[in-house]
C-alpha cells in the first residue's frame, strides 16, 4: 500500500490514544503500550504535532502513573531540530 498508509494508521493511533486518555488513566497498565508510538511520533515531522497532543492528554490524565516512563519521555522529546 504505501508509506501513507501506515502514516494514516500510526495518525489515528495517535488521536485515539490521546481520546481515550481518559480511560487510559484508570488503566494505567496499557501505559506501556500507548507511550511508544507517541514517543516515536514525535521524531517524525509528519506525526509530531499529533503525538505532542496526544502525549499531553495522555500525560494529564496519568500524572499518578507516569512516573516509571519519565526518563523515555524526556529522552523522546530531545528532537534535533538541525533536520527540520
Amino acid at each position: 500500500m504505501g508509506n501513507w498508509c501506515t502514516k494514516g494508521l500510526i495518525l489515528y493511533r495517535l488521536y485515539f490514544s490521546g481520546a481515550y486518555a481518559e480511560w487510559i488513566g484508570a488503566h494505567p497498565e496499557v501505559l506501556g503500550s500507548v507511550l511508544p508510538p507517541m514517543l516515536q511520533g514525535l521524531r517524525e515531522p509528519d506525526l509530531a504535532q499529533s503525538a505532542t497532543l496526544s502525549l499531553k492528554e495522555v500525560l494529564q490524565e496519568n500524572q499518578d502513573h507516569i512516573t516509571p516512563y519519565v526518563t523515555q519521555i524526556l529522552t523522546a522529546s530531545k528532537v534535533n531540530y538541525l533536520y527540520i
